[in-house]
């Protein structure tokens, strides 16, 4: 007599298998999607992060468009200033943002020049401190030789970083990377993620919205960064008495510059090889107001400025030249993201006209 099988022993048919599957794919879609929109409701929001992948995918391409590119290079203001979209209207190239913030800008535009396909018009952001600057620039060096080591010329890094970046500009819940543990936290009760005024994208193109920052707090923290004095700890009641402060400090700590030739030969270097071989190179001051602005000008006046880029074979625009270049900026040093395509479409007309493009 033959054997019973045992109803828990019977194979499951395909047909319940799939729907199992798909039960739990839809299971999964749906928890993720919940936790995304938590994520959001608590402040989290798309963001990219700024690393050596993302910048040697935009590195790799100034030489991959060649004459199609306009590449982007300075710190902060040029990251947070130009509006990629906006210049490529004006130009018809491509923009290539590879502006590091905090960091100098010599060792990318040295390195730029010895790339023979660079071929395209670059923009530099700079002031007179940075032409020369003995600035930390660890990250530059480091991020160049993760290019040149690591990525430079290959295909499989391009795509998964550009996959990651792609990712995290449609999901909060990726791009801020909340640690499992305080997962459970954040989505269920009231502890909030810290909102963050800036946003990077995928093309490194950074808004700046100073409507998410504590004001006037924000600005003085960029005041006292710029003088190198530490924030006061009590309110500010007299703004009179205070900016007349400031302007004291500024001139009893007013730098001695050395303005002659030597001091600038990296930079005149880089530019004549540009030059050379026939790159148009446009050295920017970008816009800066109230007492960022008045510091920069006692520390760094405007004649010293003159002199040290009349000698340097590059297309210079100065902010302080042209009135429509001239901005009321909430911290005092950088374009609100509301301002920065007005911005780059006035930057881009007096470029052309200079015959920099």
């Amino acid at each position: 007599m033959p054997l019973s099988t045992s109803s828990s022993s019977r194979p499951i048919p395909d047909k319940v298998l799939s729907q199992y599957l798909l039960v739990g794919l839809l299971t999964g879609f749906l928890l993720v999607g919940i936790a995304e929109a938590m994520v959001r409701l608590k402040g989290g929001i798309p963001d990219v992060t700024d690393k050596p992948e993302l910048w040697s995918a935009q590195r790799q391409r100034a030489t991959d468009l060649g004459e199609r590119a306009i590449t982007l290079v300075g710190a902060s203001r040029i990251q947070l200033g130009i509006s990629l979209n906006a210049l490529k209207q004006a130009t018809g190239k491509e923009p290539v943002q590879l502006a590091i913030d905090g960091s100098s800008f010599l060792e990318i535009l040295e390195d730029l020049a010895n790339d023979p396909d660079v071929k395209g018009p670059i923009l530099i952001s700079a002031t007179l401190e940075s032409l020369n600057s003995t600035n930390d620039n660890e990250r530059p060096v480091k991020w160049l030789k993760f290019y040149h080591d690591k990525f430079r010329g290959l295909w499989q890094p391009s795509v998964e970083q550009l996959l990651t970046a792609k990712l995290q500009t449609v999901s909060a819940l990726y791009a801020n990377i909340v640690p499992l543990d305080l997962l459970p936290e954040i989505l269920f009760t009231d502890l909030r993620l810290s909102l963050n005024y800036l946003r990077t994208y995928p093309s490194r193109e950074r808004d700046a919205d100073y409507s998410l920052v504590v004001m006037p707090d924000f600005y003085l923290n960029r005041v006292f960064l710029d003088l190198g004095k530490e924030p006061p700890l009590k309110k500010i009641h007299d703004w009179k008495k205070f900016n007349k402060s400031v302007i004291e400090i500024a001139r009893n700590t007013k730098p001695v510059i050395n303005t002659s030739p030597a001091q600038f030969q990296r930079i005149y270097n880089a530019l004549s090889k540009l030059k050379n071989r026939g790159v148009k190179v446009s050295i920017i001051y970008f816009p800066a107001s109230a007492l960022i602005k008045a510091i920069d000008n006692i520390r760094y006046p405007k004649q010293l400025w003159d002199k040290v880029t009349a000698r340097l074979p590059a297309t210079i625009v100065d902010y302080r030249d042209y009135p429509e270049l001239q901005y009321e900026l909430a911290d005092g040093a950088h374009l609100d993201k509301s301002q920065k395509i007005e911005f780059t479409q006035r930057l881009a007309r007096i470029l052309k006209r200079l015959d920099a493009l």
